[in-house]
C-alpha cells in the first residue's frame, strides 16, 4: 500500500515550514501534498524554494473555503492508497506511524486510524465518544491511559481525528469525503467516521503512535473565542439535523420549540 500525506494550510507559512523540516525524516518518502487555503499566498508560495526544491506537490484553493474544502482538494490529487491527513501544527516524534498500514492490509473493514495526541501540559488525548443528550448530538474526548506492554494499542474510536489520521482513500471517495457544509471547520471528521460507521466499517485510535498537537492554533490565530463557539454551535446543530431519526428526532424538535419559547 501506498501512502498520500494531505497538509492544508491556511496562512502560517512559517510554521508549516518548520513544522515540515522536523517531520520530513519520518514521512518515509511518501507523497506529500500541501494545500495552501488562501489565494493571497499563491504567487509567493508558488516561488518559494522550500517548496520548489522538496517532492512537494502545492495545490492552491481559489478562496478560503476552509478545513474540509481543502482537504477534499487535496485528495483529488492524492495517488496513494492510503491517505494521512496531517495538520501543520502537528509533530511527529517517530515514523511508527507507518506501521499503521499494517493494520489495512491486515483488515479490509477498516477505514480510519487515528494517533494520540500530546497536548501543551502533555496529557495524552485521542480516545473520544459521540453521544445524544436533551435533544442534541455531543462529543467529547475520554481518558486515555499511558499505554502499556499489557494494554492493546488499538481501540475502538468514535472518530478519527484528522490532526492526525490515516484513511482508506477508496473507502472515503465512497463517502464522498468530507462535507463541505461543516466549513470552516469542527465536526467534519465526527461526520465523516460516523458515516463510515453507518457503513459498518471500522474506526480506531492507535494509542502506540503518539505525535504532538498543539489544537486550535491556527483557529485562534484568526478567530475569537466567541467565532469559535458560534461555528461549533452551529456545526452541532448541522450534525444533529443530519442524523437524528425517530425519538431523537422528536427529542431535537421539542429542543428546539423550547429555545423558540424561551427566546
Amino acid at each position: 500500500m501506498t501512502i498520500s500525506i494531505v497538509i492544508p494550510l491556511y496562512k502560517k507559512i512559517e510554521e508549516c515550514k518548520r513544522n515540515l523540516v522536523s517531520n520530513w525524516q519520518y514521512f518515509g518518502g511518501h507523497e506529500v501534498i500541501v494545500v495552501n487555503d488562501n489565494p493571497t499566498d499563491i504567487a509567493p508560495l508558488s516561488v518559494d524554494p522550500f517548496f520548489t526544491e522538496r517532492k512537494i506537490t502545492l495545490i492552491h484553493s481559489e478562496s478560503n473555503g476552509g478545513f474540509a474544502p481543502a482537504v477534499n482538494l487535496g485528495v483529488t490529487h492524492a495517488t496513494g492508497d492510503i491517505l494521512f491527513i496531517l495538520n501543520t501544527d502537528v509533530l511527529l516524534e517517530s515514523a511508527d506511524w507507518q506501521r499503521t498500514l499494517t493494520y489495512f492490509t491486515d483488515d479490509p473493514q477498516l477505514f480510519a486510524v487515528s494517533l494520540t495526541t500530546r497536548e501543551r501540559d502533555s496529557k495524552l488525548q485521542g480516545r473520544n465518544e459521540v453521544y445524544f443528550e436533551k435533544g442534541l448530538y455531543h462529543h467529547r474526548g475520554l481518558p486515555l491511559d499511558t499505554p502499556s506492554s499489557e494494554t492493546k494499542a488499538l481501540i475502538p474510536n468514535a472518530w478519527a481525528e484528522l490532526g492526525s489520521a490515516l484513511i482508506r482513500k477508496s473507502m472515503w471517495q465512497q463517502l464522498g469525503g468530507l462535507d463541505e457544509m461543516f466549513a470552516p471547520f469542527y465536526w467534519e471528521d465526527v461526520d465523516l467516521s460516523y458515516r463510515a460507521k453507518k457503513q459498518g466499517w471500522k474506526v480506531l485510535l492507535d494509542s502506540s503512535v503518539v505525535v504532538q498537537h498543539h489544537h486550535e492554533s491556527t483557529i485562534g490565530s484568526f478567530y475569537t473565542k466567541e467565532e469559535v463557539k458560534k461555528i461549533a454551535y452551529r456545526n452541532q446543530l448541522y450534525f444533529t439535523q443530519k442524523f437524528a431519526r425517530g425519538p431523537r428526532l422528536a427529542q431535537y424538535f421539542l429542543w428546539k420549540l423550547k429555545r423558540l419559547l424561551l427566546g
